[in-house]
């Protein structure tokens, strides 16, 4: 029996002969919020379907469709799984070809060190990191209105060595926070130092609401990412524009996130 030892999203992959549906391999282990990809390949010079290796997939032993194409992801985010929860996988496929995972990563270690992160005036943040073990997810957050908010992730590269990556952010009016996360659902999380850009002038680009009493549209004074929560803490909307449609919910009180504001509107 061929064995494979894989990290992608903290899975471990088992391979293994099935004795239905052809050869098969088993991805078993931990859900930490990560879909699957997998490079199909090409089915024995099968004219008739050339993308047809993969046969059957499975999810906790319920068959899920894939698309048949070179490369098909599996939505595991659309399943309603929980972070931790146990999973197990099973792609069923033609002995004569075998589908790769990708983005594995062979080293289940988060043991990044950054080493530098900074930031300059056009919003491109920079860090350098070594001894990262696995080739983990490094995600990108923000202080904004009184938490962190995730605003980008970067795959990271692994290894002993010395690493290089970048991100551009967006910067709100006033001085702004950052931070890089890496993490998996084995190790302590790693975090960098915390990477502040300030302005001279405070108030360069900051944006307000037009009206604090509305019918149809909330309109900023540019654009903004914003969250919109109803009076019991529920979000209602979030997203990045100058403008949000607002016609379809109730009327009543609501609180807007913005820029670097909070504050209350009315839909009257």
């Amino acid at each position: 029996m061929q064995k494979w030892s894989f990290l992608f999203f903290l899975l471990i992959a088992v391979a293994a002969p099935a004795q239905h549906k052809g050869e098969r391999f088993e991805l078993s282990g931990l859900y930490s919020g990560k879909n699957l990809f997998i490079q199909n390949g090409s089915s024995c010079n099968d004219s008739a379907d050339t993308y047809c290796c993969t046969t059957v997939v499975t999810v906790n032993g319920k068959e899920v469709q894939v698309e048949r194409s070179s490369a098909y992801e599996i939505k595991l985010d659309s399943m309603g799984f929980k972070t931790g929860d146990s999973l197990m996988v099973v792609i069923y496929h033609k002995p004569c070809c075998k589908p790769k995972l990708l983005y594995n990563w062979s080293q289940p270690l988060t043991g990044a060190e950054f080493s530098s992160s900074v930031i300059d005036s056009s919003g491109l943040l920079s860090w350098k990191t070594r001894r990262e073990g696995g080739k983990l997810i490094f995600v990108i957050e923000q202080y904004r209105w009184n938490k962190w908010i995730k605003v980008g992730e970067v795959f990271g590269k692994g290894g002993k060595g010395e690493n290089e990556y970048s991100y551009q952010v967006q910067f709100h009016s006033g001085d702004n926070k950052f931070r890089i996360v890496q993490k998996d659902l084995t190790k302590p999380v790693k975090y960098s130092k915390d990477i502040i850009y300030a302005p001279k002038d405070k108030n360069a680009g900051k944006i307000s609401l037009k009206s604090y009493r509305i019918q149809k549209q909330l309109e900023f004074t540019g654009v903004s990412d914003y969250q919109i929560f109803d009076q019991y803490g529920n979000l209602v909307d979030k997203g990045r524009a100058i403008s949000v449609d607002c016609s379809k919910i109730p009327r009543g009180m609501y609180y807007v996130c913005f820029d670097n504001e909070m504050t209350e509107f009315i839909k009257y």
